[in-house]
């Protein structure tokens, strides 16, 4: 367990440089979240150019090639911080910290899910027997059922608490699933608190968020997917409504972070880009999120430069005559927490006049659902059966920022 929160605060100190230059003005709290979700893509950066360069992985290497450059960031001139007004914690925040505790329980309890024994668990533990990436393991044709294009930021994650605990030990990495949740607080309280000045109706929005960021699937990157793209997409709104550039940068380096963590986070970075230049109509905020599609555009070179290929993505033009049977499987397959979603969707109809204020969150969750129901015409399993073990799931990713337009309607509509 120490050598988890070791890990924990390492990642978050070799983000917190770059948090501090790129957010300066972000309560202090917010800032510290940033920096854990902005760390989580540093060290694997940094473990990555290693393993180009030969160098075997040890504690030492990786503290001098992503710390180190790190502190240039401090380098950077900044204002000081604007003054902020402290968070009125009530009861509710002590239910949502004990779910947290109990969430951070059930993810050590052991990493049972079968993706991570077939991808992600298994890269991790592959690399680091290896000392780094393994790129044969990756290019055998024998080995197309781990997915080698999937982004490693997550393995890579792994493999950095096995290296501060000294072996590999697939519990205790179980607590980094709590800590994106945290950072998912700290980052997004500030903003539900400029939303409402009600202690009681902040401190429930905390709550929900929390809980939409909770998996059943531990060992997998859906959980820092869903956790660091809503904290993302909910800073790039109060950045766009505030005219504010570092939020939006902040949020576009957040996006970043997110397409290293799964391929849906690519097609996320997408969305998002569609869903400003929508809303605002201006090129010049669409190119705003350019880091972001930097991150993307850097993971599709290396999975075209290393030839990393999935067996499960190919065009299928057949499954175009399957419309009605993936129009039924879609429908066949509700959300998790369908109470939730029946509340939340009741919610924007009823609060409509206001919730057409939260477009570009609107837009971006239609067009990532269209963007995954795309996807589902390249597959090259069975499109029902993909359906009906995936869809689920994807829907959990627009759950947070779902939650969030329903919130601010509701809450605008009051006033």
């Amino acid at each position: 367990m120490i050598a988890a929160l070791i890990t924990i605060a390492l990642l978050t100190a070799a983000g917190l440089p770059f948090a501090r230059a790129l957010h300066p003005d972000a309560r202090a709290s917010a800032r510290t979240g940033e920096a854990f979700f902005i760390g989580c893509a540093w060290i694997p950066i940094a473990m990555f150019a290693l393993s180009l360069l030969h160098i075997r992985w040890s504690l030492t290497s990786i503290l001098v090639s992503a710390l180190i450059p790190a502190l240039a960031a401090f380098a950077i001139r900044r204002t000081s911080p604007a003054t902020s007004p402290k968070t009125t914690l009530t009861i509710i925040d002590l239910v949502t910290a004990l779910l947290i505790v109990l969430y951070g329980i059930y993810t050590t309890l052991g990493m049972w899910e079968l993706d991570f024994w077939a991808i992600f668990g298994m890269k991790a533990r592959a690399f680091f027997d290896h000392g780094g990436i393994d790129w044969h393991l990756l290019t055998s044709p024998f080995n197309a059922f781990m997915n080698p294009d999937y982004p490693l930021a997550l393995p890579l994650l792994f493999d950095v608490h096995a290296i501060v605990n000294g072996a590999w030990d697939h519990r205790w990495i179980g607590l980094l699933y709590p800590a994106f949740t945290i950072a998912l607080v700290l980052v997004t309280r500030p903003l539900i608190e400029k939303e409402s000045n009600s202690p009681l109706i902040v401190s429930a929005m905390t709550l929900t968020i929390a809980a939409l960021s909770f998996t059943r699937t531990a060992g997998t990157a859906e959980a820092p997917l869903v956790a660091i793209s809503a904290a993302a997409l909910l800073l790039l709104r109060r950045g766009i409504l505030d005219d504010d550039t570092r939020a939006i940068r902040t949020a576009s380096i957040l996006l970043g972070v997110a397409a290293f963590m799964k391929n849906e986070g690519i097609a996320m970075v997408a969305a998002a880009f569609v869903a400003v230049l929508v809303t605002t109509r201006s090129w010049r905020r669409a190119a705003a999120l350019w880091p972001a599609a930097a991150c993307a555009a850097s993971w599709i070179a290396v999975v075209r430069l290393f030839h990393l290929k999935s067996q499960f993505l190919q065009l299928q033009a057949t499954h175009l005559r399957e419309l009605p049977a993936m129009a039924r499987a879609l429908a066949s397959n509700p959300p998790e927490h369908g109470f939730f979603w029946v509340v939340a969707l009741i919610t924007i109809v009823v609060a409509f006049r206001e919730a057409k204020r939260e477009s570009l969150l609107g837009t971006f969750i239609v067009v990532q659902l269209l963007l995954y129901v795309a996807t589902y015409l390249a597959t090259s399993l069975p499109v029902v059966w993909q359906i009906d073990q995936s869809w689920t799931r994807l829907l959990s990713h627009v759950a947070i920022p779902l939650a969030f337009v329903a919130f601010a309607s509701a809450v605008h509509e009051r006033k």
